[in-house]
């Protein structure tokens, strides 16, 4: 398993997503940034409410982490 967190701020990095499973068949992705994320191999499982500590001042829109879980082949 890849633990991934605060990837989808760039989308360059979305490529990723999918070379994750060269490695591995399950991934675990955490972040905040985009509210309603859909990839055909990521499913959100949960999500949280957290801060960063020190506290950068980026605003309680990106307090709430959701997290996804991807599996290879696609329908895990």
């Amino acid at each position: 398993m890849i633990l991934v967190a605060d990837l989808l701020y760039d989308s360059e990095n979305f490529p990723l997503l999918d070379r994750f499973f060269d490695y591995t068949d399950q991934v675990l992705l955490a972040d905040s940034r985009i509210k309603h994320f859909q990839h055909p191999r990521y499913t959100q499982v949960d999500h949280i409410t957290a801060e960063t500590i020190p506290d950068l001042k980026e605003g309680e829109e990106f307090s709430r982490v959701q997290i996804y879980r991807g599996n290879w082949p696609e329908n895990g």
